[in-house]
């Protein structure tokens, strides 16, 4: 041994039992049930009841998102169509001299 070699203490089990391993493969999940479809009619039928899908979009912007998506194929329509709630809001009540919703001037 080296005379600058310091000696360790190792430190070793209290226990010299060893637990067997079980080798064998668990068994395999059984498949899982099949679902009875519903008939298409039943589920169309609960679907309707649940409304259209996403918000409904006013009919003054309509003439708008046309032109928008003729445009733009792939814009995002609900960023005007924010924009059109938050200034219809803003501007209720308020008319032109002409008579009509000051909201129509925007559009």
């Amino acid at each position: 041994m080296a005379e600058d070699a310091v000696p360790m203490a190792v430190d070793r089990p209290t226990s010299t039992a060893v637990e067997p391993v079980d080798e064998r493969q668990p068994a395999p999940a059984p498949p899982p049930a099949a679902i009875p479809a519903a008939p298409p009619t039943r589920v169309r039928s609960r679907l309707a009841r649940l409304g259209p899908k996403g918000p409904s979009i006013p009919p003054e912007l309509e003439p708008l998102f046309k032109v928008l998506r003729g445009n733009h194929p792939k814009a995002d329509t609900r960023i005007v169509q924010r924009a059109y709630e938050i200034a219809e809001r803003n501007h209720r009540g308020q008319f032109r001299r002409s008579g009509d919703p000051y909201i129509t001037h925007p559009l």
